[in-house]
């Protein structure tokens, strides 16, 4: 092969390449020009959001992101008292429940705490939460004493004899022996062991009986740890935990056993005082619960273990047989966390909250296609529940299925016998599977049905058609391209014409 011929083959090859590319860049081009992409979360702030399950909001470089919810106790029908200390001024400090705020003197740690914004800081002698129970709560005067659970988080910076976690007790009239003497119950400290003192509550035959209980919790300095009690009315069954471990069982019966008589328990109608949470305590407690019911187990991770998820409306993609081309979250997903995403499409409408249309998981692979859009994602929490995902935002990127262009070059040629054939330039679109062609005795107007081949319109799969027509009348022409979507999509109307027949 001589220079002169390999010269030639190589420009041949080049010139092929050089075409390919051109092609190749075209095709993405174009793809590229048509495909949307929305950011839901740095754009859209989530407004596209139907639901949240065990989420919360966090700012995340002025932006707002969401992860598992910490794992709060929240509000029900046997709550009794919740205090969760998240407020950053002690100004704004809340409880839920059946308590009246008389006092809240703390300083709200921000830096040590368990769950939320802050942790109460008890550390001067004049510090304490003071609260009045009111009606509806276990401690108001005259109610009887059902099944209950005390539950709170601790931190003791030092342990000195005395100090008191809360108490409710104060001097009452005692009826049964006509004095006053000290009534109510209070957990306090003996060499760092919580003790609790129960005062003229419980009564056996009506004889108020009175007694202390070594719980067993041994608290440790400088360390967060979980303590909680718990009382079962039928059988008079207390029972100390500490980090959900059992440290004690106590029965309130006659016999102190699991089978005796158990001890009526009430507040007696004179025992007019607060309930206090932190007086002469030197430490940080946070998450501080009163339940009405026996609690037997308690979840102490930071994260909660079922995760959570955020799920959409029902977005409309405004354009039938619409390619979902990818779904990408942009997260923090460490520590064994992770984020999974869910859809649903139809090309049909449905509500929210359907519970037939199935969910499927999304993966680069699937392919996604229909009008109607609903995606869920959902959050995983590391398996001790130490740690969440962090969604910062989610980006969807779509190619509409626009409906096609209008035809164009529509042009006529009157033929013999009152027919004309009609004609224009064919659609580039791929997916283009016909033409209706409109027309009428007045312009705009296509209501018609003079043609032997039928009435306005008629549809072709050709870019051309022969009609026969009334002779000597003029007639107004429009065509539209019509796609293959689930319901076929029509385009505009060309440019109309108009002509006489002969």
């Amino acid at each position: 092969m001589t220079k002169k011929d390999m010269r030639r083959d190589f420009l041949k090859l080049k010139k092929s390449l050089i075409f390919i590319i051109f092609i190749f860049s075209i095709l993405f081009f174009s793809q590229s020009i048509y495909t949307k992409v929305f950011y839901e979360g740095s754009q859209n702030n989530w407004g596209n959001v139907y639901k949240e399950y065990n989420l919360d909001k966090v700012s995340y470089r002025n932006m707002v992101s969401y992860r598992i919810k910490e794992n709060e106790k929240e509000y029900d029908e046997t709550t009794d008292l919740i205090i969760h200390f998240n407020e950053q001024k002690k100004e704004e400090f809340k409880v839920l429940g059946n308590y009246r705020i008389t006092e809240a003197l703390y300083i709200p740690n921000l830096d040590n705490k368990v769950y939320g914004n802050a942790s109460a800081n008890f550390s001067l002698t004049h510090h304490k939460i003071k609260l009045l129970a009111e009606k509806g709560s276990f401690l108001y005067p005259g109610s009887k004493i059902g099944d209950f659970t005390i539950s709170f988080w601790v931190y003791p910076q030092a342990s000195y004899e005395g100090n008191e976690l809360f108490s409710y007790y104060s001097p009452a009239y005692n009826r049964s022996t006509d004095k006053i003497e000290f009534t109510g119950f209070k957990a306090y400290l003996i060499d760092n062991v919580v003790y609790i003192k129960f005062d003229n509550l419980f009564s056996l035959k009506g004889i108020p009986v009175s007694f202390v209980i070594n719980s067993g919790i041994e608290l440790d300095i400088v360390k967060w740890q979980h303590i909680a009690f718990t009382f079962n009315k039928y059988n008079g069954k207390f029972t100390c935990y500490k980090n959900n471990h059992k440290t004690g069982i106590f029965y309130f019966t006659d016999s102190g056993k699991e089978n005796g008589t158990t001890l009526e328990g009430i507040i007696p109608n004179e025992l007019r005082t607060y309930l206090i949470i932190g007086q002469s305590f030197f430490g940080n407690i946070d998450e501080f619960v009163i339940e009405k019911k026996v609690e037997d187990d308690f979840d102490l991770t930071q994260y909660r273990r079922e995760g959570g998820y955020l799920l959409s409306k029902v977005l409309d993609l405004d354009f039938y047989s619409t390619k979902v081309l990818k779904f990408e979250t942009k997260s923090v997903t460490e520590n064994k966390t992770s984020i999974s995403i869910y859809y649903r499409i139809m090309e049909d409408f449905y509500d929210e909250n359907d519970q037939i249309i199935p969910w499927k998981i999304y993966d680069e692979n699937s392919v996604i296609k229909g009008r109607y859009l609903q995606w869920k994602i959902v959050f995983y929490p590391s398996y001790e529940g130490k740690y969440t995902p962090q969604l910062i935002d989610l980006i969807l990127t779509i190619l509409p299925n626009y409906p096609p262009s209008p035809p164009n070059n529509v042009n006529y040629r009157l033929l013999p016998n009152s027919q004309v054939e009609i004609y224009w330039n064919k659609n580039i679109e791929s997916d283009v599977i016909g033409y209706y062609v409109y027309y009428g005795t007045k312009s705009k107007q296509y209501i018609c049905n003079d043609a032997v081949e039928g009435q306005s319109p008629i549809f072709t799969e050709k870019n051309s058609i022969i009609i026969t027509l009334r002779p000597e009348t003029e007639y107004f022409v429009a065509i539209k391209a019509v796609d293959n979507a689930y319901y076929p999509q029509r385009s505009d109307f060309s440019k109309e014409i108009v002509f006489r027949t002969k």
